[in-house]
């Protein structure tokens, strides 16, 4: 992700390394419980963590009745202190107007600033890049996204380069395919200590095979998770789409890829798209790599089903593609050991073995959800390590895991918690070894 990029790396949701695997029975924590208030409501991202100050950052989104036209309450940016366990600081209240609303995707702590982006509001009502100042408490706007060619509603995190600059998706806009909305875009923010700093489109989607007859190129539409990097001695970064590539009869808008771009020259080639059968559908949370390998989860398909909302859908899956060629694997998962698996993987690396962590919005004893581990590499089925109860326990998780040093992982549920919301108004959880 040398030098700069080794300093964001220690600070993103998921990249610290420690020295075993969890044990199998860990310890699950609930530190706080949201109540739907000025605090903010139904987390659904990862958590931005640092270890120096002990606190950790994020996002909820917007929870208000009234839908799209949420102001004032468009959701929140705030810290909590995971050692006094006080309600968390609001940092910021997004408005629904110029300073955006509903933020999707995961912060990026940065050199003492949190980066984020809203899927809406700004001066185009397409969303926002954001830039939130620690030691000063500023926060400010950097780029107005406004739809077309400029890209339009970013759900994804951030990605810092080793000179300093942003890259990031948006999940529609772009002048590929896909209709007026777009298929989405990958861009660049240069100059980020600038008054004004600069945002670009280095490459725009095109959609599924044949896009419904707009020639699409089957590259994807729809990025929505973190783009990474595979190799520190490359510019190419690897992300996916939740939608476009091969249609398939159980994708007529195709079933999502695994794409690389190089934002040196904008070139884009897709790695894998995904058939909707055992192989999964749906690729959206975090990716990562052993530095040969891709792997990540499907949020639906394989060959299992699973009961969300409700209502009956395939579980997901666990899989592995290769950075260049090679073999590929995916394992399915079930109600026994959680279904759809929105928020994706966090590695774990030991001396000799990596593992992978998750968590399921599904599944599990209470069918409420589960964390999950998995170890990298070939035919190697998720495991749970822990089932969400429900109450004050939380439940349905839906955003990635964060690494704590010295061990163990904070989160968020999207609901449970104290009564309110529903459901619950979510909670934040540490996993401890």
């Amino acid at each position: 992700m040398g030098g700069v990029r080794a300093i964001a790396v220690a600070l993103w949701a998921c990249m610290g390394f420690f020295s075993s695997a969890l044990h199998a029975a860990p310890q699950l924590v609930t530190l706080y419980s949201f109540m739907g208030g000025s605090d903010g409501g139904k987390p659904a991202t990862s958590l931005a963590y640092d270890p120096t100050s002990g606190l950790v950052y994020g996002v909820t989104p917007n929870i208000s009745v009234n839908g799209p036209h949420c102001a004032p309450d468009c959701g929140t940016l705030f810290s909590f202190n995971a050692t006094t366990h006080l309600p968390p600081t609001l940092l910021h209240p997004f408005a629904g107007q110029k300073d955006g609303a509903n933020p999707q995707g995961a912060l990026l702590l940065f050199n003492g600033v949190l980066y984020g982006t809203t899927e809406a509001g700004g001066v185009y009502d397409q969303g926002i890049l954001f830039a939130y100042t620690i030691n000063t408490n500023k926060f400010a706007v950097l780029h107005n996204f406004a739809g077309g060619s400029d890209g339009a509603a970013p759900l994804g995190q951030l990605t810092p380069t080793p000179d300093g600059d942003l890259l990031g998706t948006t999940s529609a806009g772009g002048l590929g395919g896909c209709g007026a909305s777009g298929c989405g875009t990958v861009f660049k923010v240069t100059k980020l200590g600038a008054k004004h700093p600069k945002e670009s489109v280095i490459y725009a989607f095109q959609g599924n095979e044949g896009n419904n007859g707009n020639n699409g190129t089957g590259d994807g539409r729809l990025p929505q998770s973190p783009l990474i990097f595979v190799n520190k001695d490359t510019s190419v970064l690897f992300g996916s789409t939740v939608l476009g590539g091969q249609t398939t009869a159980a994708c007529p808008n195709g079933c999502g890829t695994v794409f690389k771009v190089d934002p040196m020259t904008g070139a884009e080639s897709v790695v894998y798209q995904f058939q909707g059968g055992p192989d999964g559908i749906a690729p959206q949370g975090l990716l990562v790599s052993d530095g040969s390998n891709i792997y990540g989860t499907t949020s639906f398909g394989g060959n299992n089903i699973c009961s969300f909302n409700n209502q009956p859908t395939t579980c997901g899956t666990f899989f592995s593609v290769p950075a260049s060629n090679g073999e590929r694997f995916a394992q399915g998962f079930g109600n026994e050991n959680g279904g759809i698996p929105v928020g994706g993987l966090c590695v774990h690396r030991g001396a000799q073995i990596e593992f992978g962590y998750g968590p399921t919005a599904s599944g599990g004893v209470a069918n409420l959800g589960t964390l999950f581990s998995a170890r990298l590499g070939p035919s190697n089925a998720p495991t749970v390590i822990y089932n969400f109860s429900g109450g004050v326990n939380g439940q349905t998780p839906l955003g990635g895991l964060t690494q704590v040093a010295g061990g163990g992982f904070f989160g968020t549920t999207s609901a449970g918690g104290t009564p309110g919301c529903g459901n619950g108004c979510g909670t934040i959880f540490m996993l401890r070894p």
